[in-house]
């Protein structure tokens, strides 16, 4: 124990050894090693030589600089921009070393931000403009040639002035003062472990922050609490030894000083939201690539630090200068200082990005230097507070001039301080004006449509659906089939294809009549038609759609949001739409299932092609958040002045639904329901283009809220421009039904009786909405998304008695006596198993987890953590493969689930959805 105690108490100064090597070996000015061959950078710390290469591949590659090969020529010319770098680095010194890095980064992030193709996009294998080389334009441009100039200006009136009150004084200064060294004291140390977090509480929590970021969930706490305990321990160790200060200086000026602060502070606070839980942050964190998530850090990073180091190292220059008789700009200045009656020569130099280094030669050669390290401003307070002390020391002399000198020193020193506070502020203000500026302009500016509308077919086109004709063609061979697929993301998009495949395995595929999507229903839906021939038959077509369903689409999305284009008006929801088109029609997989894509052409993907070839009627439902009318003389009135849709448009429309859809029946008129004068109608916009790709359809519907924000649909009405602004349609009703209901309702209406039986009609409604039991005291926030999903079960029920009793009338008169055997409309509801749908299993935002969390949703009232499991909670993990072969087996009998199941959490699942198995009720609808 005693040993351990005196480890402990040695550990500072073990750290305080090693880290004045690396002080020494890695920031001075000095050059040696490779540096020394190729003559870089004399007088100049490593940074500047290094730092711009790694900035010049962000450059070029963009913020995932190792995500894709983007050809020859553009390796090529990042080669040729780093030689050119480091011949500047040869040749230039001095002042001009920073005007010439400034030419080559800013010259460098021009160029590109002009050659590069408009049309060229994250994923293609070119160079593609993204919104980094505007950001390094701006940032390199403050850091090095403007700050500067700025420096001349701020201390150039004065520095005679200064010159007089610390240079003629420096020689009657001692810089090398040796710290005391107490002797170890174990209460010391338990003093400096309590007062680290009290005295450095974000230095402490951002090592573990950061690694929060990019961390498996699974894997939190346990990497946490290591990490929290090193970073504790570095810190108090820092607290414990004086000579430290130098090592919490670097940390403070490498994450929390300037703009690194910003930086680091975004970090924490994204930690933080992460581990509470909050939506938003978590689907963007574990939807992005963990590399994503590290390179785009370390690129701002470096960019901030080369920002601050030119900016300390302009500031170290010109206050140097103040202790040379001659240049302005020096890197080192002679030291001459007495110790006893021998005069000592040293210098003293800038040492590293913004620090002051006094040193004496080696005396002997093979002795290390003697050298003392200074923050800039802190050399002048020293001058200032030893000659306080030598006036003070003479006082009892009656010598007053030493007094006149002191104060005047001080004097000095103030407004010395307050150049610097201003040399600091002005830069960073024109920064975060200039930044502040740049994203006001983005997210005020115009909205790029998410989505044209062109034309609207005639009523008898082929490229539209008569549903009832469609319900009367297949009046033999059994019921027909509406699918009403709701939302729920990535799940949802599984569950819709889990219901089909089923449907396909009983023979019944060619009776489904109509489908209606939400969110993730709508993707399935949407690949479903696009390559509705190739699922007629079962095997590699049907992996293929699972494949695609499970793919990671908001890592699609968060990859390309630094494009350029984002500073022009596009959104993120654009970003969907091109993901969904390259999975569902150019067959780009990522090896998800290890099945590859298959390719089809944009025709097949289109609302019309899938009326006039299929007769399927399909329905995209989404949810209006605002609208801009161009028939509304106000409106109109507004854009005439503004110019910008956005700003005339109105949120009355807010709750209402925009439908895209191929089936004639359904219109504006058609699913209206207008009493006695009083409008209590949910508007309908509804919108039949033939013409609309079915991603881009199934894009607006799924675009979730707050992830993305609302797309713009523009189409032209009686020669007026209209918009909507849509978000998911989920936020309306989540299980895509009303709608389904409506339209089938207004195709039966006022139907001659047809001259044979019509067959049964069977709503299947695959519900994969999320599901939670636990009650929580939430202000009242549950009972909104409760209510929303009461009213409109209600609202569903009126309606499918209605439309029940409607169908039946078309099938001639009730019998006089027994029941009723006339075919009806039923609605099967078939909510995806609890247990798949519990807050712990897998989520809804475009991002399939490669683990699952699953537990009996019986015992949901036990909470369990990733660090407590209560008695009584059963939890098992799920690989994302075995998720998937649970998907495919959802709708099997027992034995074949039993077969299929690979794992004891498999057979487990199986078991606690035994209660609630969509399967019997299928079979007992479709029996």
């Amino acid at each position: 124990m005693k040993k351990l105690m005196q480890y402990l108490a040695q550990f500072p100064f073990w750290i305080d050894r090693k880290f004045r090597w690396l002080d020494l070996r890695f920031f001075r000015a000095d050059l040696e090693g490779l540096r020394k061959k190729m003559k870089l950078a004399e007088g100049y710390s490593c940074i500047p030589v290094w730092m711009p290469v790694p900035l010049l591949a962000f450059l070029f590659y963009g913020p995932l600089i190792f995500d894709r090969w983007r050809g020859v020529w553009l390796a090529i010319g990042l080669g040729a921009a780093i030689i050119i770098h480091l011949f500047s680095c040869r040749v230039f010194k001095g002042l001009w070393l920073a005007f010439a890095q400034w030419v080559i980064l800013a010259g460098t992030a021009l160029i590109l931000y002009f050659i590069a193709s408009d049309s060229a996009r994250q994923v293609d294998p070119t160079l593609y403009a993204h919104i980094l080389l505007p950001f390094v334009l701006l940032v390199s441009t403050l850091g090095l040639p403007f700050n500067r100039l700025l420096g001349d200006v701020l201390f150039h009136n004065k520095r005679e002035a200064y010159r007089d009150s610390f240079l003629k004084n420096l020689g009657n200064v001692q810089l090398f003062v040796k710290p005391f060294n107490s002797p170890p004291e174990m209460s010391r140390f338990l003093r400096a472990i309590f007062l680290a977090p009290l005295l450095t509480p974000l230095m402490l929590v951002y090592p573990p922050a950061f690694t929060t970021l990019f961390l498996d969930p699974s894997r939190y706490w346990y990497w946490l609490l290591i990490i929290l305990a090193f970073s504790w321990s570095i810190l108090a160790a820092v607290h414990y030894h004086k000579r430290l200060t130098a090592l919490l200086y670097l940390l403070k000026k490498g994450f929390f000083t300037g703009g690194t602060r910003i930086l680091s502070l975004l970090v924490i606070v994204l930690a933080v939201t992460r581990l509470l839980g909050v939506s938003y942050v978590t689907t963007v964190l574990d939807g992005a690539s963990r590399w994503t998530i590290i390179a785009l850090l370390v690129c701002l990073y470096l960019t901030m630090w080369l920002y601050d180091y030119w900016t300390q190292r302009a500031l170290s220059e010109v206050l140097l200068g103040l202790l040379d008789p001659e240049k302005k700009h020096p890197g080192k200045v002679k030291y001459d200082y007495l110790k006893g009656d021998t005069t000592v020569s040293g210098a003293i130099q800038v040492h590293g990005g913004g620090r002051f280094l006094a040193v004496v030669p080696y005396d002997p050669p093979k002795q290390p230097k003697k050298f003392q390290a200074y923050q800039p401003i802190d050399l002048f307070r020293t001058i200032s507070k030893q000659l306080f002390g030598r006036a003070r020391a003479a006082h009892t002399d009656g010598n007053e001039d030493r007094w006149e000198t002191a104060n005047i020193a001080d004097h000095h020193l103030e407004t010395l301080e307050q150049r610097v506070v201003l040399y600091h502020t002005i830069p960073a203000f024109l920064l975060v004006v200039a930044l502040s500026v740049m994203t006001y302009s983005v997210f005020n500016m115009e909205q790029q449509a998410g989505l044209t509308i062109h034309q609207e077919p005639l009523k008898n086109s082929r490229q539209v659906v008569d549903l009832y004709q469609e319900i009367k063609r297949l009046a033999n061979g059994g019921p027909v089939l509406a699918i009403a697929a709701s939302g729920g993301g990535t799940r949802a998009a599984l569950y819709t294809y889990s219901l089909l495949r089923e449907i396909q395995q009983r023979g019944m595929l060619d009776r489904v009549v109509m489908l209606s999507g939400v969110s993730g229903g709508s993707a399935s839906i949407a690949y479903f038609s696009a390559h509705r021939g190739s699922l007629s038959d079962d095997g590699i077509p049907w992996q293929q759609y699972r494949s695609a369903m499970a793919e990671p689409y908001i890592r699609d999305v968060l990859a390309g949001a630094g494009e350029k284009r984002f500073l022009y008006g596009t959104r993120l929801g654009q970003l969907l739409t091109e993901s969904f088109e390259r999975r569902f029609i150019n067959g780009m997989r990522t090896d998800t299932a290890g099945v590859t894509g298959k390719t089809i052409g944009n025709d097949q993907a289109r609302l019309g092609y899938v009326a006039e070839k299929w007769g399927m009627g399909l329905i995209f439902n989404t949810a209006v958040v605002g609208s801009y009318n161009g028939d509304d003389p106000i409106q109109s009135k507004c854009f005439e002045i503004h110019g910008e849709m956005r700003k005339c448009a109105t949120s009355s429309t807010a709750g209402s639904r925009l439908a895209l859809t191929n089936i004639a029946a359904m219109t504006e008129m058609s699913v209206s329901s207008i009493t006695d004068g009083w409008n209590i109608d949910m508007p309908y916009s509804i919108h039949h283009d033939p013409m609309i790709l079915l991603p881009a359809a199934a894009s607006l519907s799924a675009n979730f809220p707050p992830v993305f924000s609302n797309a713009a649909v523009d189409f032209e009405r009686n020669g007026k421009n209209n918009r909507y602004y849509v978000t998911d349609g989920g936020a309306v009703e989540n299980r895509a039904l009303i709608s389904l209901l409506l339209t089938l309702r207004a195709s039966i209406i006022n139907q001659p009786t047809p001259d044979s039986p019509l067959p049964p009609v069977k709503v299947l409604v695959a519900d994969a909405s999320a599901f939670s039991e636990g009650y929580k005291e939430d202000r009242g926030v549950g009972a909104l998304g409760g209510a929303k999903a009461s009213i409109a079960s209600k609202l569903i029920g009126e309606l499918t008695r209605e439309i029940d009793w409607a169908y039946r009338k078309l099938s001639g008169k009730r019998p006089a006596k027994g029941p009723d055997t006339r075919p009806g409309v039923e609605i099967v509801y078939l909510p995806m198993p609890k247990v798949l749908r519990i807050s712990s299993a897998f989520g809804t935002h475009w991002m399939m987890p490669e683990n699952i969390e699953i537990r009996d949703p019986k015992t949901f009232y036990l909470k369990p953590r990733r660090w407590y499991r209560p008695k009584g909670c059963p939890v098992d993990n799920l690989s994302k493969q075995e998720i998937l072969k649970v998907i495919d087996l959802l709708f099997s009998n027992n034995e074949e689930r039993n077969a299929g199941a690979n794992s004891d959490a498999m057979r487990k699942l199986f078991e606690w959805f035994a209660k609630d198995d969509p399967r019997n009720v299928l079979d007992q609808a479709l029996r």
